[in-house]
């Protein structure tokens, strides 16, 4: 093989060499420059991507043509390996060309945020459509079926429990609150910044004064502290219609209150009948003459905030 043409200015003596395809050394001289340039480039835009092997470093813009028909199916990429992006995003589409990431409004992109999420969460997927570059997602997702842990949507129930009291008949003859049977659920809210919504509908008869409340564990929910009663405080709601234990009716009982954390805890439904330290009857989930069988519900709901 010859020696490269040489030529000085000067800093000293500088080599050109090119080679075409087969490798061989091809002249340089600035006549020709041009013509090689062409060459090598007509040999890029034919590189067959299936032959790339091993760590390919780009930095700057990487357009690659449809003509890579191993390698590229109707102008994508396909690969065996992952992708790596090093935090970037991976962009669907743009205005500008190349991507002004800065000024931009309208790019649709997906990124991910490593910041620990508000949910508890490692950090947060952002599905983004015309909008600036690694904005809050804003993008509708379409799928068949999406399984998760936790969805969270403001004003949306994330969970709910249900009990059941009867057919059997309860007596409570008691000051003091008794647990009616049936009716208490252990609940673990899935996020600390939602709202606990408890609803049950008791059927009993009627037994002078008769009051239902809500326990958390040994406590009760609500306090009527500062205000009288010559029945159980601190109970949800009370019923007054005279001694008849004949007649049998049904009783809404509703609690709220902030979830505070996602720890476990035990909701139970109370109830008294008596009046100024003297005891009455009442019965739930029936009347006196025990003919009017039924039943007594308690449900919990975790409502996203």
């Amino acid at each position: 093989m010859a020696a490269p043409n040489t030529f000085s200015d000067k800093t000293g003596q500088i080599a050109l060499t090119l080679i075409d395809e087969n490798f061989e050394y091809v002249d340089t001289s600035l006549s020709t420059l041009q013509t090689n340039i062409n060459s090598v480039q007509t040999q890029l835009n034919n590189l067959d991507l299936t032959t790339l092997e091993g760590n390919t470093e780009i930095t700057g813009n990487l357009t690659v043509p449809t003509l890579f028909a191993d390698a590229i199916e109707s102008g994508t990429i396909r690969t065996s390996n992952y992708i790596y992006f090093g935090g970037a995003a991976l962009i669907a589409s743009a205005v500008t060309n190349p991507i002004a990431t800065t000024t931009d409004t309208n790019i649709d992109h997906l990124w991910y945020n490593d910041s620990p999420s508000t949910l508890g969460k490692g950090g947060t997927w952002h599905f983004c459509a015309d909008t600036t570059y690694k904005n809050t997602g804003n993008a509708q997702i379409t799928a068949g079926a999406i399984e998760v842990d936790k969805l969270h949507s403001p004003g949306t129930i994330v969970q709910v429990q249900t009990v059941r009291s009867g057919p059997a008949r309860q007596t409570i003859s008691s000051t003091s609150p008794v647990a009616i049977s049936g009716l208490s659920i252990t609940f673990t809210p899935k996020f600390a910044t939602s709202k606990i919504i408890i609803v049950s509908h008791v059927s009993h008869s009627v037994g002078f004064v008769m009051s239902f409340g809500y326990y958390k564990g040994s406590s009760k929910v609500v306090s009527t502290s500062g205000y009288t009663n010559s029945n159980e405080a601190n109970m949800n709601t009370t019923w007054y219609m005279g001694n008849n234990n004949g007649l049998i009716v049904n009783t809404p009982v509703i609690h709220e209150e902030d979830a505070i954390s996602t720890s476990a805890r035990t909701y139970t439904l109370r109830a008294t009948s008596g009046w100024a330290g003297t005891t009455y009857t009442m019965y739930i989930n029936n009347r006196s003459s025990n003919d009017m069988a039924s039943f007594s519900y308690m449900t919990v709901y975790e409502v996203a905030q």
